[in-house]
């Protein structure tokens, strides 16, 4: 498993199959889909924090919420630090907006 930052955590998921940050307390798996093992372009990363799924994330920087876990504010932060480390600070996209009826 890669050592990462949460800035760099999804991009070396892609190069590394697997990537880890915070003491890895979140962790990044890249997945392809079963019907189509080859095709790059729908690989998906899964970040999870602790052991919930929180968030997937394909190649073009599509940002899907999976699960709100029960982590506090503080971790959620990190959501924000993910998805700006991968799409930048106009792509970035935060915990409540993705989870606002949990938050």
């Amino acid at each position: 498993m890669k050592q990462s930052n949460l800035s760099n955590l999804v991009a070396h998921a892609f190069m590394h199959g697997e990537a880890s940050a915070s003491a890895k307390k979140w962790r990044a798996v890249c997945r392809w889909p079963s019907d189509d093992p080859e095709g790059l372009g729908r690989q998906v990363v899964e970040v999870w924090h602790f052991r919930t799924h929180l968030i997937s994330l394909t190649r073009t920087g599509e940002v899907t919420a999976v699960n709100p876990g029960w982590g506090s504010s503080t971790d959620r932060s990190g959501v924000r630090k993910i998805t700006a480390g991968y799409n930048g600070p106009d792509g970035s996209v935060g915990y409540r907006e993705l989870f606002e009826d949990a938050a």
